[in-house]
């Protein structure tokens, strides 16, 4: 099974003619299905996608991989002149508890722009994800994960990252982030949002819990918010993983994306306009 992939939005840009922000989007053309995964925070990937030919009304399922605004703001945009109506929402079933970020002196809101009335409101066809692994589509070997182990010793919470639970704030366990994750006969192909939970973790699960192993990864690696060593152990654990390809942009940081660079052969950083062949 052949998989493309069309980062629609991303922090960067490979053309003047598109469009960037603090956001992620891509467009996913796997086994006949075409798949939205995240829609970056303005709304600006829908113009992106008209400028690079990639035809959205063909969208089948629509995926936001978590809570966080510049991932799912954009779904306002979409609804608004929606391409494909009839394409379905798939969130987790956690994804409107509310985020925050700790700033030291303030908790700053980052979480949804929408809530379940809203969805209920513009009927929007919504599905909540429950499962530890939801196949996508019946008889495709396409699947959304969740619920992520962590067993990388190095890739701990951030305790700077919050979810209001219980009248509390506590630290964040992005119990509702989702990657998905394709079969293609040769191994997997792994498309993460933020990967808060952590790439490794997130690779480690899909590779368990599918029985493939894992040939390619894409997407942000929240290399941003890191320290130092984990950055390093990072990088160092992709280029010795035997994943063939590494696609790494959005939260992954400018010195993320330098390490990577630097110290993972088989990476390459992506920017709004990236097209990939996996």
């Amino acid at each position: 099974m052949s998989v493309k992939l069309s980062v629609l939005i991303e922090n960067r840009t490979l053309s003047p003619q598109l469009q960037c922000e603090n956001g992620f989007s891509a467009f996913v053309e796997a086994g006949g299905h075409r798949i939205l995964f995240d829609t970056g925070d303005s709304g600006a990937f829908l113009q992106n996608a008209r400028a690079m030919g990639v035809d959205l009304s063909q969208t089948e399922a629509v995926v936001l991989s978590h809570a966080h605004f510049d991932h799912s703001r954009g779904f306002l945009a979409w609804r608004e002149d929606c391409p494909a109506p009839e394409a379905p929402l798939y969130i987790h079933r956690y994804f409107f508890i509310p985020k925050y970020w700790d700033q030291e002196v303030s908790y700053y809101y980052v979480g949804n722009a929408f809530g379940q009335e809203w969805i209920n409101e513009k009927k929007v066809p919504c599905a909540m994800v429950s499962r530890a692994v939801h196949s996508l589509f019946e008889g495709a070997p396409i699947y959304l994960l969740s619920g992520f182990e962590r067993v990388c010793p190095f890739e701990q919470p951030d305790p700077t990252a919050l979810m209001m639970l219980g009248g509390e704030y506590r630290t964040d366990d992005f119990r509702e982030e989702m990657a998905l994750a394709i079969d293609d006969g040769e191994g997997l192909v792994v498309l993460s949002g933020c990967s808060h939970c952590g790439p490794v973790n997130i690779c480690e699960s899909a590779r368990r819990r599918l029985g493939k192993p894992v040939r390619a990864f894409v997407g942000g690696t929240h290399l941003v918010a890191c320290d130092e060593e984990r950055a390093r152990q990072t990088v160092e654990w992709f280029a010795a993983s035997g994943i063939s390809f590494v696609g790494v942009c959005h939260c992954t940081g400018e010195e993320g994306l330098a390490r990577f660079a630097a110290g993972c052969p088989r990476s390459r950083a992506l920017a709004s306009g990236s097209v990939l062949d996996l």
